[in-house]
């Protein structure tokens, strides 16, 4: 092998994406190789690390390629520099063979190492080739401190203070400085300063009086708020000569005004301020009372009318009212009544029954009764009557010890019944009151039609009653909780791939052999959603049983608290392949639609069963 004189050294500048750079100069062994990294705008340089900042290949005596373990950016520069050892590991024995590929390698060492120390030596400060030697040696760092490099008269290395050269000429105007903060500004009012007016700084002059200041207060505003900090008026001057007349005022308000009427003032009349003097006597006022409105309201505020005058002298004439014969002083009550033309009630204190017409009162004349009651007495005593309300559905009225009210009607108030019997009617025999029900009359009533169960059933699969299928099935496992060491059996669908799992009902008879819905119980380690697939086929009689199975329905479920049981929602109807029939083997097949966009969680889901919901329409499989 031979050395080239390619110089040792090559320069990369990053992009961001390029990761491979080329060695064109030989080298030998991967940590031989110096990268630098150089911030273009700074000139600031940084040692790569070997496999932590790139990696190497090739060498050995030959070029090579550095591989960055991040692209360098755009900002910086690689360096690539071979560094040589400076070492020489062959042991060279007397008499014993010499390889040529050793010895030269060792020889190509010192060729790398010359051609390394002219690449550093190019960068030295070097005196002219046909000068005599200088001494070069720096003093030492006690006395070469905070000094200047220089030469002495024979061309020699010395330290010097410096001196001062001639002042340069004047520069060039610097650009303009930012501006200044702003000085302080003065407002003006006639009224205490606002807290909002102004910065920290101002000032404010108050020409007329507020709540705090007064004419001819300086306030300042310091730390968000203002304070008096002076006042430049001046002493009060002389009093000054009458002024002329001013302008007439405007108009004053409209005064009160009076008002009149027999009976008390209406809220609508008059306004706040106007008075009333009532001329009859109202439902408050009477004759000569004086009122006032005020907020909106009218009330009495004294009276006018004069004391009650003497009793003036008897009127002439016959058929008067006279004193003697008014109604109080008339001896025969009855000549009163027929007199005023007053029947027997006119006089009495309380009316009796006796005194009401048969069926005279009606309803609306009759006192009202709250909502859902009755008019009545509840207390087993004689009594004014109340309202007895039935306060919930389902209460009848009914006596309960001492009290009327509405209520349930307990055991003790149904009528005795013989033993073994249940109330109702025996079928057959026509609508009618209730009867003891003997058992095999019950007994007839439930074989007949009068009684339905039919309608939604339920029927409950666990994953231990469940089979894997051989392709793609789930991994059986169990569960056991932390606590109480509850266990379940499991099947545990892989988060990665779909996997099924099967199990077969031989349907009952009363199946209405139609549609059916399923539901999923299950739990996970993690939180996400899984979404569940069932699907069916029915095989009857004589049907293959490599039957292809029905559209699948999903639904999807997640998990809302690690290790807890999770119920899903109920899936669509579920249509079943196959002719379904009376008595059919129903084959449903389950699985974790792992595939699915909805479907997040990351670990397996455990299935713990599943609940089938199907519907009959017979009471009985005969």
């Amino acid at each position: 092998m031979t050395m080239t004189s390619t110089a040792p050294k090559i320069a990369f500048t990053g992009n961001g994406v390029t990761t491979s750079f080329a060695v064109p100069f030989q080298f030998f062994g991967s940590d031989e190789l110096e990268v630098i990294e150089r911030v273009i705008a700074t000139g600031a340089e940084t040692v790569k690390t070997l496999s932590t900042h790139y990696t190497v290949s090739g060498g050995n005596g030959s070029t090579g390629t550095v591989s960055a373990v991040t692209a360098p950016a755009s900002t910086v520069q690689w360096h690539i520099r071979r560094k040589t050892k400076r070492t020489q590991t062959t042991d060279y024995v007397d008499g014993e063979a010499l390889p040529a590929a050793t010895l030269e390698t060792d020889m190509d060492r010192l060729v790398a190492l010359t051609l390394e120390l002219e690449q550093d030596l190019a960068r030295a400060i070097l005196l002219p080739k046909t000068e005599p030697a200088a001494d070069l040696i720096l003093p030492i760092l006690a006395n070469r401190a905070s000094k200047y490099l220089g030469f002495d008269a024979g061309g020699g290395l010395i330290v010097t203070e410096g001196t001062s050269g001639p002042q340069g000429p004047t520069g060039p105007a610097g650009a303009d400085g930012a501006d200044g903060a702003d000085g302080s500004v003065w407002h003006t009012g006639s009224s205490d300063p606002a807290g909002g007016t102004g910065v920290d700084g101002d000032y404010y002059f108050q020409t007329g009086t507020g709540s705090t200041g007064i004419l001819g207060d300086v306030w300042r505003k310091s730390a968000g708020s203002w304070a008096i900090v002076g006042n430049i008026r001046g002493q009060a001057g002389a009093t000054g000569a009458t002024g002329a007349d001013g302008a007439d005022g405007a108009a004053g308000d409209d005064g009160a005004l009076w008002y009149d009427g027999s009976t008390d003032p209406a809220g609508g009349t008059g306004v706040n301020g106007d008075y009333y003097i009532q001329t009859g006597v109202g439902a408050t006022g009477i004759i000569g009372d004086v009122w006032t409105k005020a907020g909106g309201t009218w009330s009495i505020i004294g009276n006018i009318r004069g004391a009650t005058g003497a009793t003036g002298p008897a009127g002439a004439g016959s058929g008067d009212m006279l004193a003697a014969n008014n109604l109080s002083d008339v001896a025969s009550v009855a000549t009163a009544r027929t007199n005023l033309g007053l029947a027997a009630l006119a006089v009495k204190a309380t009316v009796a029954t006796a005194d009401i017409d048969a069926n005279a009162v009606t309803g609306a004349k009759f006192r009202q009764s709250a909502g859902l009651s009755v008019v009545g007495r509840s207390a087993n005593s004689t009594g004014d009557v109340a309202d007895v309300v039935a306060a919930n559905d389902g209460e009848v009225l009914r006596r309960s010890g001492t009290s009327l009210g509405f209520g349930k009607v307990a055991n003790g108030g149904l009528a005795d019944m013989a033993e073994a019997t249940v109330k109702g009617r025996a079928a057959g025999v026509g609508t009618g009151g209730p009867s003891d029900l003997s058992a095999s009359q019950l007994a007839a009533i439930l074989a007949g039609s009068a009684v339905d169960v039919k309608g939604k059933q339920t029927i409950w699969i666990p994953a231990s009653a469940m089979i894997a299928r051989t392709s793609n099935g789930p991994a059986t496992g169990t569960a056991e909780s932390a606590t109480n060491k509850i266990m379940q059996a499991t099947l545990d669908f892989d988060a990665a791939a779909d996997e099924f799992a099967q199990f077969q009902i031989a349907m009952p008879k009363g199946w209405n052999e139609s549609t059916v819905t399923a539901q999923f119980v299950w739990l996970a380690g993690n939180t996400g959603n899984v979404v569940w697939g069932c699907q069916g086929v029915c095989i009857s009689d004589d049907d293959a049983l490599d039957a292809a199975f029905g559209t699948a329905q999903t639904v999807t479920d997640g998990v809302t608290a690690t290790s807890d049981v999770m119920i899903s929602a109920e899936t669509a109807a579920i249509t079943l392949a196959g002719t379904p029939a009376a008595g059919d083997l129903a084959v449903f097949q389950v699985y974790r639609d792992a595939d699915n966009g909805s479907d997040t969680l990351a670990v397996d889901a455990k299935l713990l069963g599943v609940r089938l919901f199907y519907t009959i329409d017979a009471a009985t499989d005969a």
